[in-house]
C-alpha cells in the first residue's frame, strides 16, 4: 500500500498491490511498486533498513531491474528518524516508537483495532489463509481486510508527515 501526495494542498492518492497466492509475488510486485513511483520525488518509509534490504535483495534477484530500484533506494526517507531521534516526541509514545505506538499517540481516529486485521502477524496468517480458502466471496473478503490494514498503515505515514509540516511552521 502506498499513498501519494504531490503537494501539501493536492488530494492523497491511494495504490495497493496484493498478489494472488500460488506464484511468486516478487516480479508483479516490483513492478506494481516502480510503475507507482516513477514520477519522482521522496518516498517515504517507515523504518527505511527493513525497507531497503527487501529492495536490495529484488535488485539482486533482478538485475536488470538494478537502476529503477537504485533510483528509488536515493529517493528514500524515513519518516521514523525524527521519532526515533526525539526531534518529535508525544509522551503517549511511551518510549516506543513503533508505527502504532505513534498513530494511538497521535491520531485517535485512526485505529488498527476497529479492523479485522490489527497486526502484520495477523495479516500474515490471513493472508496465508488465502492459500487454502475455496470460498470465492470469502477470498475477496480477506484481501479487502488485508488491503484495508495496509491502507491504514501507509495513512498514519501520511497523518505523521502532516504533523511533522504543522511543527515545522510553529
Amino acid at each position: 500500500s502506498l499513498h501519494i501526495k504531490n503537494g501539501s494542498k493536492e488530494p492523497v492518492l491511494h495504490m495497493d498491490y496484493l498478489a494472488e497466492t500460488g506464484e511468486d509475488p516478487r516480479s508483479k510486485f516490483l513492478d506494481s511498486l516502480l510503475r507507482d513511483t516513477k514520477d519522482g520525488g521522496t518516498v517515504l518509509v517507515y523504518d527505511a533498513l527493513m525497507e531497503k534490504a527487501v529492495l536490495k535483495e529484488l535488485r539482486n534477484i533482478f538485475p536488470e531491474k538494478t537502476v529503477a530500484i537504485n533510483q528509488l533506494l536515493n529517493r528514500m526517507v524515513d519518516l521514523k528518524e525524527p521519532i526515533k531521534n526525539k526531534y518529535f516526541y508525544h509522551p503517549d509514545m511511551n518510549n516506543s516508537f513503533s508505527l502504532k505506538n505513534v498513530n494511538s499517540a497521535l491520531f485517535s481516529k485512526l485505529q488498527y483495532e476497529n479492523l479485522e486485521v490489527s497486526s502484520g502477524s495477523v495479516a500474515m496468517v490471513m493472508y496465508e489463509s488465502l492459500e487454502e480458502e475455496t470460498d470465492m466471496f470469502k477470498q475477496l473478503e480477506i484481501k479487502e481486510h488485508l488491503r484495508s490494514y495496509c491502507k491504514l498503515d501507509t495513512m498514519v505515514m501520511v497523518k505523521l508527515l502532516e504533523e511533522l509540516e504543522l511543527q515545522l511552521e510553529e
